[in-house]
């Protein structure tokens, strides 16, 4: 969202006069955005039989995964950050 926000406000700024592209568009891209980089959580875990405590599946036990989901994490952080 803050990266949609920042394009839109350069836009703004730099180029006043040409044609801005409606909100809903950022709101429908920044939407499917995240819901695609964070839906592999959902996977992670899964509710023990009680309903209280959680498991972990055979996805997050899978080492290749987790060094995977590591990597991409530390370098949307750090790229951004640093």
């Amino acid at each position: 969202m803050t990266i949609a926000v920042s394009v839109e406000r350069y836009k703004a700024v730099c180029k006043p006069l040409t044609p801005r592209h409606p909100v809903y568009l950022y709101l429908i891209f920044v939407g499917i955005l995240s819901v695609t980089l964070e839906a592999p959580k959902f996977f992670e875990f899964e509710l023990n039989s009680n309903g209280t405590d959680y498991w972990t599946t055979v996805l997050y036990e899978d080492t290749f995964y987790v060094r995977l989901t590591t990597l991409w994490n530390e370098l949307l952080v750090r790229s951004f950050h640093d």
